[in-house]
Protein backbone atom coordinates (compact mmCIF):
# COMPACT_ATOMS: atom_id res chain seq x y z
CA UNK A 1 0.00 0.00 0.00
CA UNK A 2 3.07 2.20 0.01
CA UNK A 3 5.61 3.27 -2.56
CA UNK A 4 8.95 5.02 -2.37
CA UNK A 5 8.72 8.69 -3.32
CA UNK A 6 11.76 10.47 -4.73
CA UNK A 7 10.04 13.72 -3.70
CA UNK A 8 9.91 12.97 0.02
CA UNK A 9 12.70 10.40 0.21
CA UNK A 10 10.43 7.97 1.99
CA UNK A 11 7.38 5.75 1.76
CA UNK A 12 4.09 7.36 0.72
CA UNK A 13 0.56 6.19 0.07
CA UNK A 14 0.60 4.39 -3.29
CA UNK A 15 -2.48 6.34 -4.40
CA UNK A 16 -0.38 9.54 -4.19
CA UNK A 17 2.58 8.09 -6.04
CA UNK A 18 3.36 8.92 -9.67
CA UNK A 19 3.99 5.62 -11.43
CA UNK A 20 7.38 5.33 -13.10
CA UNK A 21 7.17 1.81 -14.47
CA UNK A 22 4.76 -0.79 -15.78
CA UNK A 23 5.15 -2.69 -12.50
CA UNK A 24 4.06 0.36 -10.48
CA UNK A 25 0.95 0.76 -12.65
CA UNK A 26 0.11 -2.88 -11.97
CA UNK A 27 0.62 -2.44 -8.21
CA UNK A 28 -1.71 0.58 -8.22
CA UNK A 29 -4.38 -1.39 -10.08
CA UNK A 30 -4.00 -4.27 -7.64
CA UNK A 31 -4.47 -1.87 -4.73
CA UNK A 32 -7.77 -0.68 -6.21
CA UNK A 33 -8.84 -4.29 -6.74
CA UNK A 34 -7.97 -5.09 -3.13
CA UNK A 35 -10.30 -2.39 -1.78
CA UNK A 36 -13.24 -3.04 -4.13
CA UNK A 37 -14.70 -6.09 -2.32
CA UNK A 38 -14.60 -4.22 0.99
CA UNK A 39 -16.27 -1.04 -0.26
CA UNK A 40 -18.33 -2.22 -3.22
CA UNK A 41 -16.24 0.06 -5.40
CA UNK A 42 -12.88 1.71 -5.38
CA UNK A 43 -12.38 3.98 -2.40
CA UNK A 44 -13.58 7.23 -3.89
CA UNK A 45 -11.20 10.11 -3.29
CA UNK A 46 -8.23 7.80 -2.99
CA UNK A 47 -8.69 5.94 -6.24
CA UNK A 48 -10.46 8.18 -8.74
CA UNK A 49 -9.25 11.50 -7.37
CA UNK A 50 -5.59 10.61 -7.27
CA UNK A 51 -5.66 8.79 -10.59
CA UNK A 52 -5.23 12.14 -12.30
CA UNK A 53 -1.84 12.73 -10.64
CA UNK A 54 0.00 10.71 -13.28
CA UNK A 55 -1.66 12.70 -16.06
CA UNK A 56 -1.00 16.02 -14.35
CA UNK A 57 2.66 15.14 -13.88
CA UNK A 58 3.13 14.56 -17.61
CA UNK A 59 0.84 17.38 -18.76
CA UNK A 60 2.41 20.09 -16.61
CA UNK A 61 5.88 19.00 -17.74
CA UNK A 62 4.89 19.23 -21.41
CA UNK A 63 3.11 22.57 -20.89
CA UNK A 64 6.21 24.08 -19.31
CA UNK A 65 8.40 22.92 -22.20
CA UNK A 66 5.99 24.36 -24.76
CA UNK A 67 4.78 27.51 -22.99
CA UNK A 68 7.67 28.43 -20.70
CA UNK A 69 5.39 28.27 -17.64
CA UNK A 70 6.12 26.94 -14.15
CA UNK A 71 3.15 24.62 -13.72
CA UNK A 72 5.29 21.50 -13.30
CA UNK A 73 7.37 22.96 -10.47
CA UNK A 74 4.19 24.12 -8.75
CA UNK A 75 2.60 20.71 -9.26
CA UNK A 76 5.66 18.96 -7.80
CA UNK A 77 5.46 21.18 -4.70
CA UNK A 78 1.78 20.33 -4.30
CA UNK A 79 2.39 16.61 -4.85
CA UNK A 80 5.19 16.55 -2.27
CA UNK A 81 2.87 18.29 0.23
CA UNK A 82 0.04 15.85 -0.56
CA UNK A 83 2.39 12.90 -0.07
CA UNK A 84 3.80 14.21 3.21
CA UNK A 85 0.33 14.93 4.61
CA UNK A 86 -1.30 11.85 3.03
CA UNK A 87 -4.08 13.94 1.53
CA UNK A 88 -7.13 12.62 -0.27
CA UNK A 89 -8.21 14.15 -3.59
CA UNK A 90 -11.59 14.21 -5.28
CA UNK A 91 -12.34 14.35 -9.00
CA UNK A 92 -15.72 15.91 -9.75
Amino acid sequence: MAAYSPLTGGKVNRFLHVCRSKEEVIKRAQLGQFFTPHHGACIGARCAGTGALNSLYATTYEMDKKLGTDYHDRFIKFLKYAQEEDLAAAAW
